[in-house]
């Protein structure tokens, strides 16, 4: 290890570009970050320029008096003081880590800067000579899966088509386009399964499990100090307390870095610590320390209801859940709408009368999710219509919007809502709330006053724009009663901004759960984060939901932007290992690391059970329903139902929801996952919500998801602690650690259907053993550094440190 010193006062070989003409135009506004942690700026591929927009890190950025960044870049600031536009003129002399650090005022801010670290990939396709196609694209996990984003060239000094790409280090599906034919690489023998029978090409880019970089962990601690441990010779360390470097130096004798805590920080009840280092491979994960009034948060009693990892997140389908007062249910009367598609009666004094008797505090939840309470739509819309059955669909899901501010009659009133977010605050819960902003429906008022504000339903080629989810993902309609609006007016932006604070303010919820994030540019992102930071005064959290590669997500994400969203690619990786009985566990930790070096190792990325969109990962668990199945008429067609016989999918279901609880990021449980519920693609998995009459599984399901809640709420290392994937020779068994000042957690996972796993362990140096405990029945023996524990099949244990 090498002696490390970051100070924002010390810029030996930074440039300095001072703006004079600034300082005599200050205004009397003071100078200032917004309020949350400001995030890393990530460049872009060395031959792309990195664009930051001020307003998504300062308040007021026309107050700067200067601005200095390592030597290595270039930067220019536009002349309406909004942007500055960054270039690499030295990429061998740029550390993998540096400060960008503006000033003005007297003050300080600094924002971490992060070197791309793609590497230049090449992809070829070698057709056979008598058979050249016209066009051949790559689709995969790389453009999003779509062929129109990668289009390669023809080489005829090699006679083959091309492409190079910027990828990180990953592991990438993908397959070759060839005149609109799908298929493998021929030049490829990797294969990966695609979750649905079939392969895709696999191409692995890089260290996908990050093995040579840096380890950072936490070690102990003072009133006035905090040491980290750093494994993997670490050659710089770099720390910032809130949104300013502080300094972080190396001690020979305890062979530690030492952090000195600021005296600032004791005037906080939460303030942070983030903790990063890099080496020739790469860098390091980062540490997020909590301080409470000034030293290491170490009681989970300490924990606040605005504390974002805290949070474990239960998902309320409001229709579907609990009648609480019959006099407002009013299903359409439409004999086209079958009843799995009309109204059932939840309401929102539903979900406060179980709030009230205990249900959400016995399951330990903390924050709920309800789907939208937006006035929508009477009568019969849409049409599915496959092998004998045909339906329409009633409104009862909520997001079909016909105002802007009014509650659905239907759900009930805006006093229920009221009640309901006073009820779960007097429990010390959240309650977010499910945001359209996308479109609206045809009968909105919005709509038939602005008709030309929506994108247009038709392609220059005649072709409708509906559920063009990737092609077109920025302007397709969802269907073509469901107009969406343009999002490059601003009057459109205004409006829904407007209206998203309006429900902020009216009923004090703590934040949003936005639908189809990735259907909506970035610039309404921007102005409702803005404004929210602006006019609401509580911290409020925003998670969205995009499908699509971890960069795509992650592109939504940062200051200014939204906190979170669903890392979908991570539940799908936990779905493929633990449904496929061959698959191995290898696709998944590629997963967790690629999520971690992309949204950072402690994102509140949501890690769900299920969702309202996807079939209930219990139908896929017992086998009742393929991957190759349409999820859809399959629900629709077939009376999928849990039997005693399902026992090894409640097993499975219990393995998901350890890792949903012990992996980075938010739980989220899906209604009624926690007791096993069922069902195909919706509306059939948003079945009525079960309250009585378990079986035996559902009980020892439910019971487990309780231990599961009450042990991360009262394991600071499954909140804060760092993680670390550990070694396994086993492709059914998965291993992973969590670390927190000297607390700590192992998490062990076994998906083998039939054998026993006997493991003996060896821990890292960093690892506390001493009163390591099971916590779910496995007896495990413990000598120094090494632990032996047998798994039966299909189990899981969670061993932890008092």
């Amino acid at each position: 290890m090498k002696y490390a010193t970051i100070s924002f006062l010390f810029w030996v070989g930074f440039s300095v570009f001072a703006i004079p003409a600034l300082q005599a135009q200050t205004l009397p506004v003071p100078f200032k970050p917004c309020e949350q942690l400001l995030s890393a700026l990530q460049l872009q591929a060395p031959n792309d320029s990195t664009h930051l927009l001020l307003s998504d890190y300062l308040c007021e950025p026309y107050t700067i008096s200067s601005i200095q960044t390592h030597s290595s870049i270039v930067y220019h600031l536009s002349d309406d003081r909004k942007q500055l536009s960054f270039w690499i003129k030295d990429k061998e002399a740029l550390p993998p880590l540096s400060w960008l650090t503006i000033r003005g005022n007297g003050k300080n801010t600094s924002i971490l800067v992060k070197k791309s670290d793609k590497q230049k990939v090449l992809f070829s396709y070698q057709p056979e000579k008598a058979n050249r196609p016209m066009k051949v694209q790559l689709a995969g996990d790389m453009n999003q899966w779509n062929p129109a984003n990668t289009t390669l060239v023809w080489n005829e000094a090699q006679q083959q088509y091309e492409t190079e790409m910027y990828l990180k280090s990953g592991i990438y599906a993908y397959q070759i386009v060839a005149d609109g034919k799908w298929q493998l690489d021929p030049a490829n023998s990797e294969q990966m399964p695609n979750g649905m029978g079939g392969f895709n090409s696999k191409r692995t880019i890089g260290d996908p499990l990050q093995r040579k970089v840096p380890h950072l962990t936490t070690f102990k601690y003072t009133d006035t100090h905090i040491l980290i441990k750093g494994e993997r010779d670490p050659y710089k360390m770099v720390a910032q307390w809130q949104n300013t470097a502080i300094d972080a130096f190396y001690s020979e004798g305890s062979q530690t870095y030492q952090i000195l805590i600021p005296q600032e920080a004791k005037l906080l009840p939460r303030s942070f610590v983030r903790v990063q280092a890099y080496n020739e491979h790469g860098i390091s994960n980062e540490l997020l320390l909590p301080l409470h009034f000034g030293r290491v948060l170490d009681k989970v009693q300490e924990i606040q209801r605005s504390d974002a990892q805290a949070q474990i997140i239960y998902n309320v389908f409001i229709d579907r859940f609990y009648n609480g007062n019959p006099t407002n249910d009013r299903p359409t009367p439409d004999p086209e709408i079958l009843p799995k598609a009309n109204y059932y009666g939840g309401d929102i004094a539903g979900i406060t009368q179980q709030l009230n008797k205990g249900f959400f505090d016995e399951l330990g939840i903390n924050t709920l999710w309800i789907s939208p309470v937006v006035k929508n739509p009477k009568g019969a819309w849409g049409l599915f219509n496959k092998d004998g059955v045909r339906t329409k669909f009633s409104a009862y899901h909520g997001y079909w919007p016909v105002s802007f501010n009014q509650v659905e009659e239907r759900l009930g009133t805006a006093q229920d809502l009221k009640n309901l977010v006073a009820a779960a605050h007097d429990h010390n819960d959240n309650v977010l709330l499910d945001f359209v902003a996308h479109h609206v429906h045809q009968e909105h008022p919005f709509y038939q006053q602005n008709p030309t504000l929506v994108t247009n339903l038709h392609l220059p080629d005649g072709s409708l724009n509906t559920e063009r989810w990737d092609d077109h993902r920025l302007t397709t309609w969802f269907d073509v009663f469901l107009p969406t609006l343009d999002f490059s007016n601003a009057k459109v932006r205004q409006m829904l901004s407007d209206s998203a604070v309006f429900w902020l303010k009216e009923y004090q919820l703590d934040g949003f759960r936005h639908d189809a994030t990735k259907h909506i540019p970035e610039i309404f992102w921007r102005d409702l984060t803005k404004k929210i930071k602006k006019e609401i005064q509580h911290p409020i959290y925003q998670i969205g939901e995009t499908y699509g590669s971890p960069e795509l997500i992650g592109s939504y994400l940062g200051s200014g932007m939204l906190d979170a969203q669903f890392d979908f690619n991570v539940y799908d990786g936990l779905v493929g290992a633990l449904v496929n009985k061959n698959a191995s566990f290898d696709d998944l930790k590629s997963r967790i690391i690629q999520s971690c070096t992309t949204y950072g190792y402690h994102h509140t990325m949501g890690n769900i059970s299920g969702n309202q969109d996807r079939p209930r990962f219990m139908a896929l668990a017992s086998g009742k329903l393929s991957f190759e199945d349409d999820a859809k008429w399959v629900g629709w067609a077939k009376n999928i139902q849990t039997e005693a016989a399902d026992s090894a999918a409640f097993k499975k279901m219990a393995l998901l929801q350890a890792c949903i609880f012990t992996l980075n990021g938010i739980p989220i449980v899906y209604y009624g996952d926690e007791i096993g519920m069922t069902g195909g693609n919706d509306p059939d998995n948003r079945r009525p919500m079960q309250f009585e009459n378990y079986t035996p599984e559902q009980k020892k399901l439910r019971h487990t998801v309780q231990q599961l809640a009450k042990l991360r709420r009262n394991t600071l290392p499954l909140l804060y602690g760092d993680l670390r994937l550990l070694n396994s020779s086993d492709a059914d068994v998965l291993v992973y650690s969590r670390n927190y000042f000297g607390k700590s957690a192992l998490i062990l996972i076994n998906k083998s259907e039939h054998d026993s796993k006997a493991l003996t362990l060896q821990v890292p140096d960093f690892f506390n053993t001493e009163k390591l405990e099971s916590n779910f029945g496995q007896a495990a023996k413990v000598q120094h550094k090494f632990i032996s524990i047998t798994l039966p099949p299909l189990s899981f244990e969670i061993m932890t440190t008092p």
